[in-house]
């Protein structure tokens, strides 16, 4: 009874000294856990596991991990050379283009239908009397005037308004709307008038 209690109690002691003695882990806990050896229930809060437990667990570890190695052994590498890069030749791809035609462009003068004045039958063919001719009571016409006030702004084929339209292609300002829209040619170049556009300054 009594070598009993001492073998007990140097037991006990052998195993205090053995969990204070630092111990150097033959695996780690991470690798014993993912194999299936030690489960989470095993670890206890801030990754403790029994000491008794952990080297039963890496004990069986190394034992499957030898049969491993016995039954697949690691394949030996290839030594790694360097390669040498070639430069390729640049590859030249032909595209589909679809054929075009050639663009025409019409350089003929627009023809414009010409403004034709009424003509005023005389008192001769419809033989009612001349009507007599008022008295002069009106101011002569600002004609003149208007066009010395207007002076390089005037229209240079009637004189009476203010050039505001040039002709395509040459764009010469220098027309009226009226007078741009009666003439084939341009008056300063005498180039053909495709298009009339109004310039606003």
């Amino acid at each position: 009874m009594t070598f009993s209690a001492n073998a007990s109690k140097l037991i006990l002691k052998v195993a205090s000294m053995t969990n204070r003695t630092a111990r150097r882990p033959g695996f780690s806990l991470c690798e014993l856990m993912i194999h299936g050896f030690i489960n989470e229930e095993d670890v206890s809060l801030g990754g403790i596991v029994d000491e008794a437990q952990r080297i039963r667990a890496e004990s069986l570890y190394a034992s499957w991990l030898a049969e491993e190695r016995r039954y697949n052994p690691p394949r030996p590498q290839r030594p790694q050379t360097a390669r040498v890069l070639t430069p390729r030749p640049p590859q030249t791809t032909a595209r589909a283009h679809t054929a075009r035609g050639p663009r025409t462009t019409s350089t003929a003068p627009v023809h414009r239908p010409r403004f034709v004045r009424p003509t005023i039958p005389s008192p001769a063919t419809t033989g009612l009397p001349a009507p007599s001719a008022p008295p002069n009571t009106c101011p002569p016409p600002a004609t003149q005037s208007f066009a010395q006030t207007l002076g390089e702004k005037a229209c240079c084929i009637c004189r009476d308004r203010e050039k505001t339209h040039a002709p395509y292609p040459c764009f010469h300002m220098c027309m009226c709307e009226i007078c741009a829209n009666l003439v084939d040619q341009c008056p300063l170049c005498r180039g053909p008038v495709a298009t009339v556009h109004r310039i606003f300054t």
